[in-house]
């Protein structure tokens, strides 16, 4: 009996028999550990060792954890014991649970971005015939997922939950409703016909809908499909699409909002016209300023893509780059991905990749500065990490293709996240990214929680950041001066924010984006007009089912509320009595139940007069 590696590709199949010896194995790794209030992993590890060795078998985690469940529930156990049982742990302690689809290929010409960007990788097999869509390759773990199943939407998602429920991130045995965010990757999504995105769409909510059936269904409508989202076991809270900074149209956005998208991913790749115009993109910085205006003027949550060494870029031009992103107040996306730039080549002999800067590297026309000096790149991306907004999160510090496929670009040091992570805590640097800043399993830091709202302009309105966090000092100067202002502002009923210890902050639980826009809706989504908005509300901590109270979360805590609490009285300092939330088809009856909204077309809507 062997560990098997399910992260990327299960077979639904899979038998899970519970061998005769795997009883006292589990009982014998309880008592080794029951006088250890709180083991660490590698003392687990220890005793799990010992014990492998004298029953001569190697069960699995997922083996392990439904033993447990099976035949020793009664039994008390720490909670380490209970997050080691869990598989990928890190794939639920961000609070939700991320599927991630890919769209199809096709030879037909409407399935593919029509422009020609220098960097972008296109690979087809021996015929000329896509086999990816554009900008992706067959070794991308995504990928792996999506060919499988032939980029079947349904098989893809399904596969992704039944890979969930073996590793224990999702508890398959109660009725409370699992909190799903829901990627599609693929490409420009707004090329694809409008046909087989609808069909997308529905067949997104109709699996998650129908996946604990066990007499399947047949689709519904979209419009029937998202109403009983709402309500399934199995909630969309969020809906994630990419798309190209150009094609951010006021009609393109209402279409987002009637199929319950909630966030956008727009490839931005660098704010220098110049090195745009050389990587042949075809849109500019204006571009990308317009495109975030308009999403954040309806509540959209922006996700921006930036590339270092480019072709035409240098150290000091993306330095520059990552500057814009901190201080100019037009460019202040929600959170980013960053991809250095790599020349791709094919990974096996039937299939063929090609890009300009692939023929332009192998000319001599470019190459890399990462490919020079290494440090160079680093210093780079090191700069942003030290200096970033603390409403920003890092979603990728490097994009996930295996060093195999890359030519060249970044050494192929395809762990540079890691490797900058490394470097970090030798010089004892801290990035406050959200990401960097989530609590995970540090609950025990809930006693030293406060709340902590960051105000800043954004695309011509302000934006306040509420965020629950920990400090390590309690008691400082700045905190106790804040505490008399509070106290004095209270005669003239007017409540002062505390601006947080950036110096001392240690983790987050939770935050909320409290947009005031001079024009919320923008003239074209009547339902939000004259209200702030709310464009996303997450608590972190291990996922934990709608309805559960597990008292080793930060979920269920009462932080959610508290932060809507904050954003409504915020909302009443700005003279406007009316809140709108832009929540996932799946997290609106959260709003409408615990917070007391009413749904109004795709938002839920409170006034607050």
């Amino acid at each position: 009996m062997t560990e098997m590696n399910i992260e990327d590709i299960l077979n639904p199949e899979t038998p899970n028999e519970e061998n005769d010896d795997i009883i006292p194995f589990v009982e014998d790794l309880i008592n080794s550990l029951k006088n250890n209030k709180n083991p660490t992993t590698k003392e687990i590890q220890e005793s799990y060792v010992k014990i492998k060795n004298i029953y001569k078998i190697q069960p699995s985690k997922s083996e392990i954890r439904n033993t447990y469940e099976n035949h020793f529930k009664h039994i008390q156990i720490p909670n380490s014991l209970k997050r080691w049982m869990i598989k990928k742990i890190m794939r639920s302690e961000s609070g939700v649970l991320v599927v991630t689809i890919v769209t199809k290929p096709g030879a037909n010409v409407k399935f593919s971005c029509p422009h020609k960007c220098s960097y972008c990788p296109t690979e087809t097999d021996l015929s000329g015939n896509p086999t990816q869509p554009k900008s992706y390759i067959s070794t991308e773990p995504a990928m792996l997922r999506a060919l499988q199943y032939d980029f079947d939407i349904r098989g893809q998602i399904q596969n992704r939950l039944e890979a969930y429920l073996s590793m224990g991130n999702i508890n398959g045995k109660t009725k409370y409703k699992k909190k799903i965010e829901v990627i599609v990757s693929g490409g420009t999504w707004d090329v694809l016909p409008i046909e087989y995105r609808e069909q997308v769409i529905k067949e997104i909510y109709w699996t998650f809908n129908t996946f604990e059936y066990k007499i399947p269904r047949g689709p519904k409508s979209i419009e029937e499909e998202i109403i009983e989202n709402e309500k399934s076991t199995y909630g969309v809270i969020g809906l994630t699409i990419e798309t190209r900074p150009d094609y951010i149209k006021k009609e393109t956005i209402r279409q987002y909002l009637d199929w319950g998208i909630t966030r956008v991913q727009i490839g931005v790749q660098h704010f220098d016209d110049e090195i745009l115009k050389i990587i042949k993109r075809g849109c500019s910085l204006e571009h990308t300023k317009a495109a975030i205006r308009l999403l954040k003027m309806v509540g959209l949550k922006v996700v921006v893509h930036l590339m270092p060494d480019l072709p035409g870029s240098s150290k000091e031009k993306d330095i520059w780059m990552f500057q814009e992103a901190i201080q100019n107040p037009d460019l202040q996306f929600d959170d980013v991905k960053i991809y250095p730039c790599a020349v791709i080549k094919s990974a096996s002999e039937d299939r063929l990749v090609k890009s300009d800067i692939s023929k332009w590297y192998d000319e001599g026309k470019y190459k890399p500065y990462s490919e020079n000096n290494i440090q160079d790149l680093i210093d780079v991306c090191t700069y942003y990490k030290e200096n970033i907004n603390p409403w920003v999160r890092i979603e990728r510090l490097i994009r996930d293709i295996p060093a195999h496929s890359i030519e060249t670009g970044y050494k192929k040091m395809s762990n540079l996240r890691q490797i900058i992570q490394t470097i970090f805590k030798k010089e004892n640097k801290k990035c406050h990214c959200i990401r960097c800043m989530e609590i995970k399993d540090q609950v025990h830091l809930a006693k030293n929680a406060k709340l902590v709202v960051y105000k800043y302009p954004a695309s011509q309105g302000i934006e306040y950041h509420i965020s629950i966090e920990a400090e390590t000092k309690y008691w400082t100067w700045k905190y106790i001066w804040f505490l008399f202002k509070q106290q004095l502002f209270r005669l003239f009923n007017k409540k002062i924010w505390y601006g947080g210890d950036r110096k001392n902050r240690i983790g987050v639980f939770g935050f909320l984006r409290l947009r005031i826009d001079p024009t919320p809706g923008g003239g074209f989504v009547k339902e939000i007009e004259g209200a702030a908005l709310i464009r996303e509300l997450h608590v972190y901590g291990q996922s934990i089912d709608v309805g559960d109270n597990n008292e080793k979360s930060s979920q269920h805590k009462g932080y959610g509320q508290w932060m809507v609490k904050t954003a409504e009285e915020i909302t009443k300092q700005n003279g406007l009595k009316k809140v709108a939330i832009i929540a996932g088809v799946g997290a609106r009856e959260y709003y409408i139940n615990k917070c007391g909204y009413l749904k109004e077309g795709t938002y839920t809507i409170k006034n607050i007069i």
